[in-house]
């Protein structure tokens, strides 16, 4: 399988068709840890600096308060951002326009702090929706929105007409938005809410909606196994390429939490969301001669990375170069709101800005991408056998039934496991990657054929009994 260049990473685990018997000795002493992370992919680290110095202050001090992966918080906060900015601007590089529009998920699992991590962004986006709501000057009118939850394409809709400057869709495991979102003909609606193109409604017995530019960002929350799900959709048409996956290692420890400054914040997204549109229109931000300079050089080195993928990777890959822009937009507005507000708002996007989208989709991007494809590229025994491990080490088992998984006991079987064979092959793939190892019984003194059970690999929790993500192959 192909690296980040073109390939997906190698997994270094062997399949069902060929494991061996028994963990050896060797795996036992030093398992293959990648089916835990769920990805053999390594987490690039995130590159505060791309978001200025205050900013990337308070993204810190809040990730360390909510003992949460600084990722989450700042992927957050750049989603967050683009949605605030909305339809007041959008950037330009000639004849190419791009909006403000950022879609961008929080992958990890139950106990990862996703939600922490988000949460302080959406708390000031719900608190600025609230000043909006309460400064109305006309309380029989529908109240302004600047955000939406889990909701429908005609819901959307509806709010999107009364609010030109767009909107953010928040949500806790967007999972379940995603199962209506993808099918027909929902999908191309959202496909359409990321374009921030004009949009028609046409409605039966009533006089049609124009929707002059659909504008909607997404920040959401899921868990891996509802990541492969999305990716590895046959009727993927694209939708799963337009998001920035988000899957840092897990934070663990606990620090107590400190109340930190939170109105440097407050102030910074309330002045993205007092830019203000021109005559219903966009302020464009070209991008300064030097800045076209480096996009250029970035776009054709980016096209030829572009040409060595393939499948849904290239499709991801295709799309960084419209989020390039996007990106700079974001970062050249998040510098102005946190570290110069009270000065003169952009009007141009220079090079600094495009240089630190050049390096955040480099650095950053890219490689998390990479990291969350290859979940969906390891061969299915193998999925079904990460879906399983993490679900044992999540719960703390350290003994289990290969029958009792299937029928239940730790909860309803994540992915096919339910199945007698499914099962059969994870838990081969397990044993050779020296996670767990059969503990083969038979109920009484009655011949016959022995119980699936097995012992999972100690080494995969520490002393507290938590799940152990240092260490291994």
């Amino acid at each position: 399988m192909k690296t980040q260049e073109g390939f997906m990473p190698k997994t270094n685990t062997a399949t069902a068709s060929n494991v061996v018997s028994l963990a050896d000795a060797n795996n036992w002493k030093n398992p293959d840890n990648s089916l835990v992370r769920g990805s053999n992919a390594p987490a690039p680290k995130f590159p505060l600096g791309v978001l200025g110095n205050e900013a990337s202050k308070w993204a810190t001090e809040t990730a360390t308060s909510a003992n949460a992966p600084v990722d989450y918080v700042a992927a957050a906060l750049i989603a967050g951002a683009a949605g605030l900015i909305g339809n007041s601007r959008e950037v330009g590089f000639g004849a190419w326009t791009e909006p403000s529009i950022v879609w961008t998920v929080l992958i990890g699992e139950a106990s990862d702090k996703k939600s922490p991590g988000m949460a302080p962004v959406k708390r000031h986006i719900d608190a600025l929706e609230r000043e909006l709501i309460e400064s109305n000057p006309d309380p029989k009118a529908p109240p302004p929105r600047i955000r939406i939850g889990n909701t429908t394409p005609r819901a959307t809709q509806q709010i999107a007409g009364a609010n030109p400057r767009g909107l953010t869709l928040q949500m806790d495991e967007i999972s379940g938005f995603w199962a209506q979102a993808t099918r027909p003909p929902a999908e191309q609606f959202w496909l359409e809410a990321f374009g921030a193109g004009s949009y028609t409604v046409d409605r039966l017995n009533q006089p049609g909606l124009l929707i002059p530019r659909l504008s909607v960002s997404v920040m959401g929350t899921t868990q891996p196994d509802c990541i492969r799900d999305l990716l590895s959709a046959k009727t993927e048409r694209g939708f799963a390429a337009r998001y920035l996956y988000v899957y840092p290692e897990a934070k663990r420890g606990f620090v107590r939490p400190q109340r930190i400054d939170d109105e440097i914040a407050r102030d910074a997204l309330g002045a993205l969301l007092d830019l203000e549109m021109i005559n219903g229109e966009p302020v464009r931000c070209e991008l300064d001669e030097s800045a076209a300079d480096v996009a250029e050089e970035w776009l054709c080195q980016h096209d030829e990375r572009t040409a060595r993928a393939q499948g849904q990777w290239a499709q991801w890959l295709g799309k960084q170069a419209g989020m390039l822009l996007r990106y700079a937009l974001v970062f050249e507005h998040l510098w102005w709101a946190f570290d110069g507000y009270g000065g003169d708002e952009p009007t141009k996007i220079d090079e600094r800005a495009v240089r630190a989208a050049a390096i955040f989709i480099d650095d950053y991007a890219i490689p998390m991408g990479a990291r969350t494809y290859s979940m969906t590229m390891r061969p299915f025994d193998e999925q079904q056998a990460s879906s399983l491990i993490r679900l044992l080490v999540s719960q703390d088992v350290r003994h289990f039934n290969a029958r009792g998984v299937r029928r239940g006991d730790f909860g309803v079987p994540p992915g096919d496991l339910k199945n007698a064979d499914t099962m059969k092959a994870a838990c081969a793939v397990l044993t050779a990657a020296g996670l767990v190892r059969p503990m083969p019984t038979r109920a009484g003194s009655n011949k016959g054929r022995t119980r699936a059970d097995f012992e999972v690999n100690p080494a995969l929790f520490d002393a507290k009994g938590q799940v152990s993500r240092v260490g291994g192959r």
